[in-house]
């Protein structure tokens, strides 16, 4: 998304916010190693978090980079598409 700003230009999370909540989960995930009730909570929380919005953000590139589809659908045009 970096490398292609001019066409990604509002996306729903700001990239160093999105690199927050990968440090976040990756942190929450090694603590879970402790089988503490509270670590693994807070690691299944940081990662229910990080991935809707992953999702948030990928709907968003296949929205504007797509135009509702997939590139890689567009540029193969398998036969089922």
């Amino acid at each position: 998304m970096l490398l292609d700003a001019a066409t990604f230009t509002d996306p729903p999370i700001a990239m160093t916010a999105l690199q927050t909540l990968i440090t976040d989960y990756l942190t929450k995930q090694a603590a879970k190693a402790s089988r503490a009730k509270a670590d693994v909570l807070a690691a299944r929380v940081a990662r229910e978090g990080l991935e809707e919005t992953l999702a948030d953000l990928g709907g968003y590139v296949n929205t504007v980079g797509g135009q509702g589809r997939p590139r890689h659908h567009r540029e193969k045009r398998h036969p089922l598409v």
